[in-house]
């Protein structure tokens, strides 16, 4: 089974700083996200404390209106009674424009609960008729029917604007419940962001220690010290320092330091064996030169002697060859001598007979030293 590649320095700071990088956008992304959020929550409190202020001047210029429609029932004075009539129409004005900029706005709010659309209801309901009625105690005042216009006041007026004024301040109440909610909402909002940035800056820290670390320890696995130092040894050995002690961290069998300390163990050995072949091929090379002069000396040697017996060879060729030629002649006597003495019989053949085995003997012979002629030319050519 193949070992899978190990993960490249490049990829594992890469895969770091992404690591970091991330929980960095996580942050800001958390950060953003809940800024939007108590922004939301800031808005929806200026809303409601802007409805509760505006409920609380309602519920305000309501009471100045139920004072001033009072106050022209109980003058009796004209001059002070159209002075008190004067003060009506104007509270009545400013109220109604208040309540309308206020009902306005409230039904223009996105976030409008159900409780706020049923409250305006009433008030929208009940208003009309408390300000018939007012209307109707303040013109029995306004001609010093004070009688009439109490008797309006406590029948018809007062038990409407109780009404009215208690759903004034229900909703002022509700805008203030509303307002603390938003403001608990946002205090809460706060508190989950910060909590969150806590959290997401630990885990950063954390998981950018722990691969600080990590990464460290890979490198100083796959080089087997400090980067440094191995470029200062990696420096020595490229300038063929092959001497040069590598400090190995205990129990490394496996990285580029223990890799370049194998191989220079390697090379070392091969130097050594080099240099022994290189002596061994010396003292190979004398022995080589003291055999190729010896056998130069014995080749010198053997030519002379191949001259001697070339020439021994001359010599029994020239005698072989008057040995033949006296044979001749003895073989003419003998036949002649065979011619003149037919009687010798018996004796003559057997001498004819020798004499033809020794002229037999004398061509082997004669063969013989050709031969050797050839193997002696043979002999001087190599």
């Amino acid at each position: 089974m193949n070992k899978s590649a190990p993960m490249s320095i490049a990829m594992r700071l890469g895969l770091g700083f992404g690591s970091l990088l991330v929980l960095l956008v996580l942050c800001v992304s958390v950060a953003i996200y809940s800024f939007g959020r108590i922004n939301g929550m800031l808005g929806s409190m200026r809303i409601n404390d802007r409805d509760a202020t505006r409920a609380s001047a309602l519920l305000e210029q309501a009471q100045e209106l139920r004072i001033a429609y009072r106050n022209v029932i109980i003058y009796t004075d004209l001059h002070a009674i159209n002075l008190a009539v004067e003060k009506y129409n104007d509270a009545k004005r400013r109220y109604l424009d208040s309540e309308q900029l206020l009902i306005r706005d409230m039904l223009a709010e996105p976030e409008l609960t159900t409780r706020e659309k049923e409250l305006i209801a009433q008030i929208q309901s009940i208003r009309p008729n408390a300000i018939i009625v007012m209307d109707k105690s303040e013109s029995l005042g306004a001609i010093n029917e004070n009688e009439a216009a109490t008797v309006v006041m406590r029948q018809e007026v007062m038990p409407v604007m109780g009404k009215f004024m208690e759903v004034l301040r229900q909703l002022y109440d509700v805008e203030l419940r509303l307002n603390e909610q938003s403001r608990l909402e946002s205090e809460a909002g706060i508190q989950q962001a910060h909590n969150i940035m806590l959290l997401l800056s630990a885990a950063a820290l954390l998981l950018g220690s722990l691969l600080a670390v990590m990464i460290i320890r890979s490198l100083r696995r796959t080089l087997g010290g400090e980067p440094h130092a191995v470029a200062d040894i990696m420096q020595q050995l490229a300038n063929g320092r092959l001497d040069t002690q590598l400090p190995l961290l205990p129990g490394d069998n496996s990285s580029m330091m223990y890799s370049v300390a194998q191989t220079v163990s390697t090379l070392a050995g091969l130097m050594t064996e080099v240099k022994n072949g290189a002596a061994n091929l010396a003292s190979a090379s004398q022995q080589l030169n003291a055999t190729s002069q010896s056998l130069s000396q014995s080749a010198s040697e053997s030519a002379a002697g191949i001259e001697e017996t070339t020439a021994a060879i001359e010599e029994m060729s020239a005698a072989i060859n008057q040995t033949n030629d006296n044979a001749r002649v003895t073989e003419g006597i003998a036949e002649q001598a065979a011619r003149e003495a037919a009687e010798g019989g018996e004796a003559v053949r057997q001498t004819v007979q020798a004499m033809r085995q020794i002229a037999d003997k004398i061509v082997i012979i004669d063969d013989i030293a050709y031969q050797t002629n050839l193997l002696a030319l043979n002999a001087a050519i190599e």
